[in-house]
């Protein structure tokens, strides 16, 4: 699909947005390939992305909300809005099961009908 004006400025804000925070991380010793693969790309697609030469797939703009919580508006239109986005809360695994089914015809001792 070919890129309208639109996509070249959502792609140059997210790199403004970005730029920042991975310039942390890479103060604290992190590789391109290890930010790259917490946003889902790989370090040579993560240097695309600062250089504002490609459109982030809404995956990566998810990715980059929940890391970093960068929210880059397009046309006006918040794509990830603090509201929005949140991650599910884990809840323990029970060791038990319950399975609401009732059974209406009889079983047989063989346990065939």
């Amino acid at each position: 699909m070919k890129q309208t004006p639109e996509d070249r400025r959502f792609a140059g804000l997210f790199a403004d947005a970005l730029r920042p925070n991975v310039a942390g991380d890479l103060q604290k010793g992190e590789s391109m390939a290890k930010i790259g693969a917490k946003l889902g790309v790989t370090g040579p697609g993560l240097q695309k992305y600062l250089d504002g030469d490609t459109v982030p797939s809404l995956r990566t703009i998810v990715l980059a909300y929940l890391v970093y919580k960068i929210s880059v508006p397009y046309q006006g239109v918040e794509v990830a809005k603090k509201s929005g986005v949140q991650r599910k809360q884990k809840t323990a695994p029970t060791n038990s099961c319950f399975f609401p089914l009732k059974s209406r015809r009889r079983v047989r001792s063989n346990g065939w009908r």
